[in-house]
């Protein structure tokens, strides 16, 4: 993700709107879910909130949002999609299997990303950075996508 093209304060602000897109395809994708006034009034106050982070003023002009802005939208939007789709697939299927197969078929695609994308410093290479690595991916990401996705069953 490109992090130089967007401010730290907006890519907090715009990946923490995940929940919001949940809301919206919770009630696209699941029957009897329902959007009540209250919810939908909630939901526009939020996402008012989030796009108050995409307006810029420079001088006298007014821009809004620049790429890595749209970016982060983005992907809250896709975080917020793999909630709910993952919600569904998980009565029938068992969270860590789903977490698993998220994985195996997520985790090529990052590979191939990294690699054109970005630049190895292959003085930098060391065990500690391949041990920070497999515990930011197997702890953290793993593990912690297996219990966000048992809460999520349960």
């Amino acid at each position: 993700m490109r992090f130089d093209h967007t401010t730290d304060i907006n890519g907090s602000i715009l990946i923490s709107t995940n929940p919001l897109f949940a809301a919206i395809f919770a009630y696209l994708m699941i029957h009897d879910d329902r959007l009540t006034v209250l919810r939908c009034t909630g939901l526009v106050i939020a996402f008012a909130g989030g796009c108050l982070s995409f307006v810029q003023t420079t001088g006298q002009s007014i821009s809004f949002g620049n790429t890595g802005d749209w970016i982060r939208l983005a992907s809250a939007g896709l975080l917020g999609y793999r909630l709910i789709a993952s919600a569904n697939v998980m009565r029938q299927v068992d969270p860590f299997r789903l977490a698993i197969c998220q994985m195996e078929v997520s985790l090529p695609f990052y590979l191939i990303i990294g690699l054109t994308s970005e630049t190895i410093q292959w003085s930098a290479f060391s065990y500690q950075a391949v041990l920070g690595l497999a515990y930011q991916g197997i702890i953290v990401a793993g593990l912690g996508f297996i219990a966000s996705l048992w809460l999520i069953s349960k």
